[in-house]
């Protein structure tokens, strides 16, 4: 048996502080009720249809190697959406009515660069299943380790321009950032595509 097969405890994790955020997102925020219900159902429902439509699946290396993959995927989703559903349950509580909004703004801002830049530091990291990759396992490494630096670099800069540029322009720059840093990633991803087939 493949030792990713016990990778459960992570996502298990990550599943239950997003479900107990959302639903206490929910009952303190009732104007934003559904959004926050839908944050705290998605990740169980989700990983759940995913659970049962592998269940039938052959259990050899290749199902054990994507099975971590989605369950590395759902603790980084779920990591994504406690974040944000943590610092809505601090202003909820009015512990930040002091900052004023542009310092909301900018913890907001600084939070999201952070959780960016650690994704990109961990996804390299993550298992990928090989079998089917159609190009050599080297290169599909280095794309991911290209990705994950890229992702660094952006969540770095996205961070930066939160705690240090003027808040008038701070989203603009920084959502431009971002993108940027998305488009080369994802240009970087289908050229390695084409040179599959």
């Amino acid at each position: 048996m493949s030792r990713t097969s016990n990778s459960i405890f992570g996502p298990m994790m990550m599943v239950g502080l997003t479900f107990a955020l959302g639903a206490l997102a929910a009952y303190r925020e009732p104007e934003g009720m559904i959004a926050f219900l839908i944050a705290a159902f998605f990740l169980p429902v989700a990983w759940t249809i995913i659970e049962i439509a592998k269940r039938k699946e052959e259990r050899n290396e290749r199902f054990y190697e994507n099975q971590a993959s989605i369950r590395w995927s759902i603790s980084a989703a779920g990591f994504l959406m406690a974040v944000p559903l943590a610092f809505t349950l601090v202003i909820s509580f009015g512990i930040t009515e002091a900052l004023g909004d542009d310092l909301e703004k900018r913890i907001m801002g600084v939070l999201f660069g952070i959780i960016f830049l650690l994704y990109g530091n961990a996804a390299p990291k993550r298992p990928i299943a090989l079998q089917d990759a159609g190009c050599s396992p080297q290169r599909m490494q280095a794309q991911a380790r290209f990705a994950g630096r890229m992702f660094v670099l952006t969540g770095l800069a996205y961070t930066l321009i939160w705690a240090l540029a003027p808040i008038s322009w701070a989203l603009p720059v920084a959502m431009g950032v971002l993108l940027a840093g998305t488009v080369i990633v994802m240009a970087s991803a289908v050229r390695l595509h084409r040179s599959r087939k």
